[in-house]
């Protein structure tokens, strides 16, 4: 189970920001202002999704807490400061699979406009009149 939250969205003070960005270590990124929550620790997807729920409560409730206890803290030092990942594809890929995928499509019209002949001069010669 995968929790994503933007930190900004949870109407915590500024300073109770901070210590949360802080306690949440690696698990924030700096760079999108969002709070990575996983676990698997259990078989089962609704055991996970409580687990990762309480582990955002925790959080959030040790992050008001003395709020300003760790504004003297560089938060740069203490998250991920790592670029998320975005893979730039060549301009021409998306370009080729537009015209691929109008290609496919008007092959299986084609198709059907086949199948629907077949179907319909099959039902009038098999009738009786």
């Amino acid at each position: 189970m995968r929790l994503d939250v933007k930190v900004s969205k949870l109407g915590l003070s500024k300073e109770a920001r901070h210590k949360l960005k802080i306690l949440a270590g690696k698990r924030y990124c700096l760079h999108d202002d969002n709070l990575t929550i996983t676990s698997s620790l259990y078989p089962d997807q609704p055991s996970n999704q409580k687990d990762v729920l309480d582990m955002l409560a925790k959080l959030i409730q040790e992050s008001q807490v003395n709020p300003f206890e760790f504004l003297e803290v560089n938060l740069a030092e203490h998250v991920n400061t790592d670029e998320p990942f975005r893979p730039k594809y060549p301009k021409d890929w998306f370009k080729r699979s537009l015209e691929e995928t109008a290609k496919k499509e008007k092959v299986l019209k084609d198709l059907e406009e086949e199948k629907l002949k077949t179907i319909y001069v099959g039902s009038i010669s098999g009738s009786r009149f």
